[in-house]
């Protein structure tokens, strides 16, 4: 599987694409898209759209991973990095309809604006959504058994409720892959 990785930007935006296979992973290629800072901003975001749209259909990745913003102070600087990570996956939605490929399953990016889901996020999940996965780091600490390098499955935590069902599905694709997987219950961690 080809994943391609993008940490997203209007001036930079850096991308690495891995090869992974069986718990294995081979970097193939990285690297960053730059636009000039002379440039309007409407032409950089164009910009940014026409060589990340050249870059995807070169590298043909199998899955795509566009990471979250994160910003603490300068909120100017965070909404136009916003903008820019819009036209990404923008032109990852031309790739996936310019190669026909549609996904096995309806998927929703859902963004919400705090770090927790449940907070103001839960009431806007479009109807027919039966499965609803939360990516967030992994929990390392006394009493548990995954480890900083390992992929965290949290089967239960303080206050639930949790389906069975999607996490024997979560082992079950962490074997599929041969990644390395704990399966925790964090019985003083709370989350939405």
């Amino acid at each position: 599987m080809r994943i391609l990785g993008i940490d997203p930007g209007y001036a930079t935006t850096g991308f690495g694409l891995i090869e992974a296979q069986r718990g294995q992973f081979r970097l193939l290629q990285s690297g960053v898209i730059t636009t000039p800072a002379d440039m309007d901003f409407p032409a950089r975001l164009e910009l940014l759209y026409d060589d990340m749209t050249r870059l995807i259909a070169e590298l043909k990745p199998d899955c795509a991973a566009v990471e979250e913003l994160f910003w603490g102070r300068n909120i100017t600087t965070g909404i136009g990095v916003a903008h820019g990570r819009g036209v990404i996956l923008l032109a990852l939605a031309k790739y996936l309809r310019d190669e026909g490929i549609t996904p096995k399953r309806r998927v929703y990016a859902h963004v919400t604006v705090y770090e927790e889901v449940g907070h103001g996020g839960a009431a806007s999940v479009p109807p027919g959504v039966t499965e609803a996965i939360s990516v967030d780091m992994g929990c390392v600490g006394d009493g548990l058994s995954c480890t900083e390098k390992q992929v965290s499955i949290c089967a239960k935590d303080s206050g639930g409720p949790y389906s069975y069902d999607v996490v024997k599905k979560l082992i079950a694709a962490a074997q599929r892959e041969g990644a390395d997987y704990a399966v925790d219950v964090y019985p003083r961690y709370g989350s939405d």
